[in-house]
């Protein structure tokens, strides 16, 4: 009899990158599933075995749609409980999903994954009273998890695991499983710097000071492209400034070729979000595979990480700090020139060395063989 696994997450399958690769492996192995994911932009666009939750709720609104929230979990309780034993694994992808993942298991068995994408709790010594709370719940649900999955191994150090954990965990980095081939050989122009963001439009993440940085800096050009809680401003910013192109929400294979035609790909993480200090997103790993250096933020993990292994540049996080690294950029041409060369090269050895078979040996064997033996 063959296996099942139900996928639970608050984003669709054509939005999520990290489940498409789950999924994938999946399909590789013969292995069934559904997909139980919320619809939150109304863009009705979804793959054969997923089971929607359609109720328009923008990303990056936090504490304001907690109402949407809560019907999210009953919706996933309810699709759960009515499929009466139907899965072998429940495979929950954030806090959100872990309660109805349980509740599946107590009534019917099974085997619970929870996925940590975005870290809901830390080990902080100071915590706001709701901080306490979440953190309370959330080393509760880690207890009740088979598996434990997180993006990157320093995670363990910022949920404050003991050693009693370690055993259920199992990192999955945040590689993305596609063979991208429409490379394009460009040239670093000074008089035209190439940058791309493509994601959500949230607070934290610099977006507000890339738009001011580029509206006054007619060297450079910004592609952008998501959806989020800035898309007004982002709006008004490509109205006014040219070098502004808003692409609005696109697929992910049109994102990549957007970010592939850059010089730089931006994925600033500001620390006044200390979810930040231990981000491990696809933009660094898409970074590798275009060949394209990513400019972070300094002082985090992912900022540690571009400059040890010299893909990128990490900076501070303030408008100054932007101007201060492409006006050096101009005054150093050719010194620049020649380290941007090194970082693309380091990049695409990176990504073969390391990265290129990495759904095989890390999703096909050894996540399904955790689940399944």
């Amino acid at each position: 009899m063959s296996k099942k696994i139900a996928f639970l997450r608050c984003s669709t399958v054509n939005e999520d990158v990290r489940l498409r690769k789950y999924l994938g492996a999946c399909e590789k192995e013969g292995i069934e599933y559904s997909a139980f994911t919320w619809d939150r932009l109304g863009k009705n666009n979804f793959v054969e075995n997923e089971i929607p939750f359609k109720r328009y709720s923008p990303y990056g609104l936090r504490w304001k749609n907690l109402g949407n929230k809560i019907l999210w979990q009953l919706f996933l309780c309810w699709k759960l409980l009515t499929k009466r034993g139907e899965f072998d694994a429940v495979h929950a992808c954030d806090f959100d999903t872990m309660i109805p993942a349980l509740l599946y298991r107590l009534f019917y068995g099974g085997f619970v994954v929870y996925d940590i994408y975005d870290c809901f709790s830390s080990s902080a010594s100071k915590l706001s009273f709701l901080q306490w709370i979440i953190r309370k719940i959330d080393l509760f649900l880690l207890r009740q998890a088979d598996l434990i999955i997180i993006a990157d191994s320093e995670r363990i150090k910022q949920m404050g695991l003991s050693e009693s954990y370690r055993k259920k965990i199992l990192v999955v980095e945040n590689v993305p499983q596609t063979v991208f081939s429409e490379y394009v050989d460009k040239k670093l122009d000074f008089s035209k710097i190439l940058l791309s963001y493509v994601g959500v439009f949230d607070y934290h993440r610099g977006i507000e000071n890339i738009l001011k940085l580029v509206e006054k800096n007619p060297r450079l050009v910004l592609d952008i492209a998501g959806e989020g809680a800035l898309k007004n401003e982002v709006i008004e910013a490509s109205k006014r400034c040219d070098r502004i192109r808003h692409w609005g929400f696109v697929s992910y294979s049109d994102g990549l070729k957007l970010m592939q035609k850059s010089n730089f790909i931006l994925g600033m993480y500001y620390k006044s979000n200390p979810e930040h200090y231990f981000a491990a997103p696809n933009k660094y790993f898409e970074s590798l595979l275009l060949r394209v250096p990513l400019i972070t933020t300094k002082d985090i993990l992912l900022g540690d990480k571009v400059v040890t292994l010299n893909t990128g540049y990490a900076l501070g996080e303030t408008l100054e700090d932007l101007n201060v690294f492409f006006d050096k950029m101009v005054e150093q041409e050719e010194h620049f020139r020649e380290d941007y060369k090194v970082r693309e090269y380091n990049c695409q050895a990176l990504w073969q060395n390391k990265y290129a078979n990495y759904r095989f040996e890390k999703l096909q064997k050894e996540y399904l063989s955790r689940l399944f033996g």
